[in-house]
């Protein structure tokens, strides 16, 4: 999380969204790639009504058979660790802040996202409540679920950053000064090794 982006939100915010998505790369469905960019009811429309020529001729058809061939033909996961898999994921999770009943809770508000980590600010908890519970249903449509144990609505005031960070900060190293440098620096030295002990 990007330590401007989220000291905005957390001051800007009265409450606060965090959501983590479960073991995100491991159950990524592969045919809902496809769902996320062209629309779930209408890739289904399109085999109902085997027009299977439509999808087949479609882009991002072409990503979900790929990631298949990967895997032995498998449709449930995708590599982990290769930049493609962060494409791919972009693209899914694009694809699940479109959806309807969620498009309205996140439309103007602070909301920072790191692939599958989603952080939003809310002027109160009922909205946060109304948005995680939007995002869960939007999720169960693409088969992915929320990390319960990582998602939580706080008070923005209940995040803060770090001790060890304000005391870091605070020590700057002299570039002048040799003896105030070799002090600063034992300080410094002397305060991470008490940090790591506690």
């Amino acid at each position: 999380m990007a330590n401007r982006e989220s000291e905005y939100l957390f001051r800007e915010s009265v409450c606060t969204a965090g959501r983590y998505f479960s073991i995100f790369f491991y159950t990524i469905y592969t045919h809902s790639i496809p769902w996320s960019i062209i629309g779930k009811d209408k890739v289904k429309d399109w085999l109902a009504n085997k027009n299977k020529k439509k999808l087949d001729a479609h882009w991002s058809n072409d990503f979900d058979v790929a990631l298949q061939s990967c895997q032995s033909r498998e449709t449930f996961g995708i590599p982990v660790g290769p930049d493609t898999s962060r494409l791919i994921a972009e693209l899914l999770l694009a694809g699940i802040e479109k959806d309807e009943g969620l498009r309205s809770l996140l439309s103007r508000r602070s909301a920072f996202r790191l692939v599958d980590d989603l952080i939003v600010g809310f002027d109160n908890e009922s909205d946060a409540r109304k948005c995680l519970a939007a995002l869960r249903k939007a999720m169960w449509k693409y088969n992915l679920q929320l990390n319960d144990e990582k998602t939580a609505v706080l008070p923005s005031r209940a995040i803060f950053r770090d001790k060890w960070e304000f005391e870091h900060e605070a020590i700057v190293v002299s570039d002048v000064d040799v003896a105030k440098q070799e002090t600063d620096v034992y300080r410094l030295i002397d305060l991470t090794l008490r940090f790591c002990a506690e």
